[in-house]
């Protein structure tokens, strides 16, 4: 009976690591799984939010018919929308179909 007892214990034991390293596992998936398409989609919004902002100062200089205090702003905002798009490209969890134009 002692030796039963013991037996279900190590038995016991056994499972609970292998659940442990299954947890494990489990969530480092999740987490890769989280984080790619989370930045890819910040870094989306990004871009459009620096269309909006170019847009925005374009028609504020159009409005106020001084270009050169928005002019420094637009080209911060271009440049901003480059690397982004460098950024979604080099990624390789990126669907191809969408940036290859």
């Amino acid at each position: 009976m002692g030796l039963a007892f013991l037996t279900m214990i190590i038995i016991s034991m056994i499972g609970q690591f292998y659940t442990l390293s299954s947890l494990k596992q489990t969530g480092d998936i999740s987490q890769k799984l989280f984080l790619g398409p989370y930045e890819l989609t910040n870094k989306a919004i990004g871009i459009r939010r620096d269309i909006l902002s170019v847009g925005n100062n374009i028609t504020n200089a159009i409005l106020s018919r001084n270009f050169t205090e928005y002019e420094n702003s637009i080209l911060e905002d271009l440049d901003n929308i480059d690397k982004k798009i460098d950024d979604l490209k080099n990624n390789p969890t990126t669907d191809e179909e969408l940036i290859s134009n």
